[in-house]
Parts: C-alpha cells; structure tokens; sequence
C-alpha cells in the first residue's frame, strides 16, 4: 500500500525554455505520492539529507505559483513521515556528469525494494528506474494510483498479503494503531480468530521495520456490555488481559485497550490500521483467515482495503474519554 521511491534531484532542473506544463507535470508528480508513496533520501551524519537540499534547491529557481505548491506538498509529505532515510551505496555527486548545471544523484546498488524516477537513464544502475517524462504512462504512476484492493475468498495466501499489504505499510513505520471492535468482542463469544491475525502481524512487523525505543503497536477493541453477565465479562477481560501478556513477552512494544461499549457510547463498525505514515480500512476486519489452523501459508477470507482519509477522527473516536477502559 506504500510504495518506496528514489526522486533524483536533476528532475527538478527546469531547462531554460521550461513551459508551465513542465511545473504542472512535475506538481502533478510530487501529489501522486501524498497518497501512497514513500521517497526516501540518503542517510548522512549531517541534518539534512544532500538529496532534499538539492530537490529543494531546484525547485526555488521555479516560477512562484508552481514553487509555493511544490512546497506545501513537500511540507505535508514531511507531517506525514514519508521522507525515510535509508543508506545509499555510493557518495553524492551533487553535479551531474551528463549535463553540466544539473543537480545530480548517482547511485548503484543491487537493493531491489524501491524504485527511482530520474532525468537520465545513465545515472542509476536499476532495475526498476522511470524516467520521469514517462512517469504517466509508467508501472510505477499506475502502482501509485492504486488506493483499494478487494480480495475474493481463497484468492490470496497470507504470504501475498505480507507481500503487498503488509510489508510496504510497516516497513519503515514507527507506530501501528490497529481498531476493532471486534477483537474484544468475539472473546466474549468464544472466538480467537482475531488473534491469530494479530500475531501474524506483528511477526512481519518486528521481521521488517526498525524497532527502536519509541515503536509503538496498539490494538484498539471492545466489549458491549449490555447482555452479557458479570462473570462472563469478567473472563472475557481476563483472557484478553493474558493473551496481552503473551504477546508483551515476544512483543515489548504491544499494547491492547479495550474500551466498555454501551448503547450511548459505541465504537465504530468499521475497522482500521493506522501507522505514522498513512491509514486503511479493513472492511470485514482482522478476522482475516479462513482457517487459522492451517500451515503456513493460510489462505486469506474475502475482504475490501483501502485508504482511510480521516484517520484523525477515528483515533479520537477510540479514544474518547467518554469510553470507559476495561
């Protein structure tokens, strides 16, 4: 759902006869990724990354209207989190052997999880490089473009899920909010499916990202309380209170909150993963195989993904006061 891209900075060169469509197009490039791109920039002992510094730079020399959108793009990709920086093989050349003026980055590198747009071909070894006047047309425009996935029943194994859904969202994120009423609600039924999900989860999770200090993995559900009795609640709590401490053990970093649902203060039906970069939906939620107890790799029950625009307001919602932690 993410998708990792270098943007070399001679891109943002404008030739001498540059026309506004060349700053359209290129405004048009910087906002395709808002939604589900990820650009990553070199890793230096210094602030700032000599990669930014020289997008940046070019595009100061644009014509006002043009410079001031870029910059408002740029400054949301940055509250977003989708700037990363990674290490990359070789020094910066800041200037471009090929055309004398242009602000350059050669790289070679034999990583193959990312995919770089540049002015010139002969300036990465890659297999996976666009040139940006074919950016429209390219793989990666339409992988970009993409904003929902709808999986029939069987047609993924859970190894194609961790490939193009799980992997790309947690791969360079920092925080993981997961919400589901539901997780707290099928234990009171008598139902664990919920939770094969959520250790499978954070399997990839602690196998792909950069766990530090401050990562962050929260699951978010609840329990209607109404019609059901007090020592059934009581070991509805207690199970989901020891399967937390299961998991804490392999998992330093998991948290679970379960929220009191009554008729005035419900959670919503729908059901969400949220990182520092960027929000889903899960529409039938996390119960997500058909049969947990088969090997490895399960097949995966039919469900509908996409982006979440307002995340903001379903965090708040789960984290209203108002719901009582259980």
């Amino acid at each position: 759902m993410l998708t990792r891209v270098i943007l070399l900075p001679c891109i943002f060169v404008p030739e001498t006869d540059t026309s506004t469509y060349y700053y359209s197009y290129m405004i048009s490039i910087l906002h395709s990724f808002l939604e589900s791109g990820i650009i990553l920039i070199d890793s230096r002992e210094s602030d700032e990354s000599e990669i930014l510094k020289s997008i940046i730079s070019s595009i100061d020399t644009w014509i006002p209207k043009f410079r001031y959108k870029a910059k408002e793009i740029i400054k949301q990709l940055r509250k977003r989190n989708r700037f990363v920086s990674t290490l990359i093989d070789q020094p910066i050349n800041q200037i471009c052997t090929l055309h004398s003026g242009d602000n350059c980055t050669k790289l070679y590198t034999s990583e193959d999880f990312y995919s770089t747009i540049t002015k010139h071909s002969q300036c990465v070894s890659h297999s996976k490089t666009t040139l940006v006047e074919e950016y429209s047309i390219s793989p990666l425009f339409k992988k970009l473009d993409r904003n929902s996935f709808f999986v029939g029943n069987n047609e993924w194994t859970e190894d194609e899920f961790e490939e193009k859904i799980l992997v790309p969202l947690f791969r360079d994120a920092k925080r993981i909010g997961i919400y589901d009423r539901w997780i707290g609600r099928s234990i009171a039924e008598g139902r664990t499916n919920h939770q094969d999900t959520i250790k499978w989860f954070l399997n990839i999770f602690q196998t792909v990202a950069t766990i530090r200090t401050d990562t962050i993995f929260e699951v978010y559900c609840g329990i209607d309380v109404r019609g059901i009795s007090v020592p059934d609640l009581s070991t509805a709590k207690e199970s989901l209170r020891n399967f937390e401490a299961g998991v804490k053990e392999l998992y330093a970093y998991f948290k679970l909150f379960v929220k009191e649902e009554t008729r005035g203060n419900a959670l919503p039906h729908d059901r969400y993963l949220i990182t520092n970069q960027t929000a889903i939906y899960i529409g039938r939620g996390f119960d997500l195989f058909v049969n947990a107890n088969e090997p490895y790799p399960r097949v995966i029950r039919d469900v509908q993904i996409g982006y979440c625009s307002n995340s903001s307001e379903v965090e708040n919602h789960y984290k209203d006061r108002r719901l009582r932690d259980l």
